[in-house]
């Protein structure tokens, strides 16, 4: 049960961990790239002040499923923190990962969340960052959180 999300469909931040460190030992033993792909999905907690956690979890949710339904089964999905989600993209070039990262804001931005007739949008920002040897799950995370605030500027 640790390697599941108590809400999400994804995997824990415990879990997700344990993956980039099971990848950062496949780049030093291969030296095949893989990359960490860092999603923030933006006011959720507009949301939730607005109209609550119920509301709030139902975003998350959707915006979830609608991330995992357009990439790979081996590509590791885990939630980090509120409305923060990555993914591990294994034997990937740099171009891909960021091709895939256009493809998921323009199918986040068009796959609303619809209650009674209205529709919460999903927008996000994104960041990368190239996993390396020996690297530091929770130093690995930050970068990519902070190239997605800069790219965000």
């Amino acid at each position: 049960a640790l390697d599941h999300h108590e809400m999400l469909p994804v995997v824990s931040r415990h879990a997700f961990n344990q993956y980039l460190i099971h990848a950062s030992d496949h780049v030093e033993r291969t030296k095949e790239p893989s990359f960490l792909l860092f999603l923030k999905i933006l006011n959720v907690d507009n949301l939730w002040q607005k109209s609550g956690s119920a509301l709030r979890d139902g975003f998350l949710i959707h915006a979830a499923n609608v991330i995992k339904s357009c990439l790979e089964e081996v590509d590791v999905v885990g939630a980090l923190d509120n409305g923060e989600i990555g993914v591990i993209f294994n034997l990937y070039q740099e171009e891909a990962v960021i091709a895939q990262a256009n493809v998921l804001t323009n199918l986040l931005k068009n796959s609303p969340l619809m209650i009674d007739d209205v529709e919460y949008p999903i927008s996000i920002i994104w960041g990368s960052y190239e996993i390396l040897a020996q690297a530091d799950p929770a130093q690995m995370i930050l970068t990519a959180s902070e190239n997605a605030r800069n790219q965000s500027v």
